[in-house]
């Protein structure tokens, strides 16, 4: 570890190994159980293939003299019952590598931009040892993330004595996606009906403003999970849970103590921090199925809402639906982009759009014109690039080409605006704070005398007004400049599916 680390070392007001050992779950892992190598079913669900019989997610932040990072240190032990469930040995674990210089990405140009500071490079926040606040920093490489420490051990019983099969880190696979999306990915060995699998990793992560999504329920019953994260009190993160089963939570107040490592004889500082515990126990298998929500699982989602920075009072970022709005609206990529005049524009007038009297027919004329130019790539955005260069190059992803068909819209005379939303197979915007992180897509939203609102997407088929697919269907989807106290359309209710 680096000379200019300073270690935080949690002081808690009670030991978590004891609440646990009341709740007889065998946390210690290494060695399971007589009774888990033993097992055959789970009583709740006779019919799992196999089921999580503990899991462990510890969060904690450590601050350097050039910005906080964060660990995520996941333990897990699964049970397999049945041979189908041997295949549940196969790991992925999905994580983030932006490169240095690579177009901005959500956090270095958004959620950060409220602190009117240069965002060539991402910002990060570092410990003033004399006067312990938060100080500003520029690093040109602060949006990184790594899977590091990865181990796996199957469990069998051979003649009546356990045998252990681990993983050799000449197994393990960690791959480039698409873009900044990477992931790690093993198989572990001699797994098979009645193994119990124990595998753990940390995810070394520099995205210290944008905390994961933790997902304690998954396809197969889980036995027991416990999430425990400490946050200095400088972040200040909303804090959601979603899903039908409930975790019990706690929250308190702890001081979490720190050190420059290069000199361990200087006497330690402190800073106060919130610690969280979420536990989650005898959680129902959810059958997985192409686009279904993640948030129909059980778990845990989190804003930065606000970040203090020297002596200053917080800074606040995403604290109000009326602030989102006036981030992407105020955005080069969203709202600047849609200010511009479609490079359809002569093309639009040569063919008398403008003047068809019938707003939806319009609105439908210019949904062809445009969809006769560009095609969808299949991929779904945020950010939207220069619809000269969209044009050119004859296809785009959806933001690309919905930036396309909205200045070409307005053009035409219609009124039109965004609806930005998460898609479905990545969970459900927060119902109680607002969100800039969890936005991943927009689509357009036409208002007309004759149909009232309606909707177009890069990804409608053939092109059709309010016709979605159903990964766009959410319940929750934005539509810019509606206010907190209404902030929501239900595109479920609003469209019709996708054929």
């Amino acid at each position: 570890m680096k000379l200019n680390t300073l270690t935080l070392f949690l002081l808690l007001t009670c030991t978590w190994l004891t609440a646990t050992a009341q709740d007889n779950v065998n946390t210690k892992f290494g060695k399971p159980t007589k009774e888990e190598m033993q097992m055959t079913v789970y009583a709740p669900e006779p019919d799992a293939e196999a089921v999580v019989l503990c899991r462990l997610t510890d969060v904690e932040y450590t601050v350097q003299t050039d910005g906080y990072l964060v660990d995520y240190r996941e333990k897990i032990r699964i049970k397999i019952l049945k041979p189908e469930g041997a295949k549940y040995a196969n790991i992925t674990i999905p994580y983030y590598i932006i490169q240095q210089g690579e177009e901005r990405t959500y956090a270095s140009r958004v959620a950060l931009r409220p602190q009117h500071i240069n965002l060539s490079g991402a910002v990060s926040a570092a410990m003033d040892e004399t006067s312990g606040i938060i100080v500003e920093s520029i690093v040109s490489n602060y949006i990184h993330e790594g899977i590091e420490n990865i181990k796996a051990t199957a469990f069998n019983m051979v003649g009546g004595k356990m045998t252990k099969t681990k993983l050799k880190q000449t197994d393990i696979v960690q791959e480039q996606v698409d873009g900044e999306n990477w992931q790690a990915r093993f198989t572990v060995p001699d797994v098979h009906e009645g193994t119990v699998i124990e595998y753990e990793y940390t995810r070394h992560s520099e995205l210290f403003y944008r905390l994961h999504d933790w997902q304690a329920q998954c396809e197969i019953p889980v036995a027991y999970a416990h999430l425990d994260m400490t946050i200095p009190r400088h972040l200040l993160f909303n804090i959601e849970q979603h899903g039908k089963q409930r975790l019990v939570g706690t929250q308190n107040d702890v001081t979490m103590k720190y050190k420059l490592e290069s000199d361990p004889l200087a006497a330690p500082s402190s800073v106060m921090a919130y610690h969280y515990t979420f536990t989650g126990k005898d959680l129902k298998g959810i059958a997985k199925e192409p686009n279904v929500c993640t948030t129909d699982y059980t778990g845990i989602t989190a804003e930065l809402s606000s970040f203090s920075l020297r002596s200053t009072a917080p800074t606040n970022y995403a604290n109000t639906w009326e602030h989102v709005d006036e981030l992407l609206m105020a955005d080069d990529d969203l709202g600047k982009r849609m200010k511009d005049q479609s490079p359809l524009y002569e093309q639009l007038k040569a063919e008398n759009i403008q003047t068809i009297a019938n707003e939806q027919e319009r609105a439908a004329a210019v949904c062809r014109l445009v969809f006769n130019r560009v095609k969808w790539n299949g991929k779904y955005g945020l950010w939207a690039r220069d619809t000269h260069e969209t044009l050119q190059k004859g296809e785009g992803n959806n933001a690309d080409v919905n930036m396309l068909l909205l200045q070409t819209l307005r053009d035409a005379g219609l009124k039109v605006n965004i609806v930005v939303l998460r898609q479905r197979d990545l969970g459900a915007l927060p119902m109680n704070f607002p969100t800039i992180s969890k936005l991943t897509t927009y689509i357009v939203s036409i208002k007309t005398r004759n149909a009232g609102t309606v909707y177009i997407d890069a990804s409608s088929p053939e092109g059709k007004l309010n016709t979605l697919p159903e990964l766009l269907q959410v319940e929750r989807a934005h539509p810019v400049g509606y206010p907190s106290t209404a902030p929501w359309s239900n595109l479920q209710k609003a469209v019709r599916p996708a054929k």
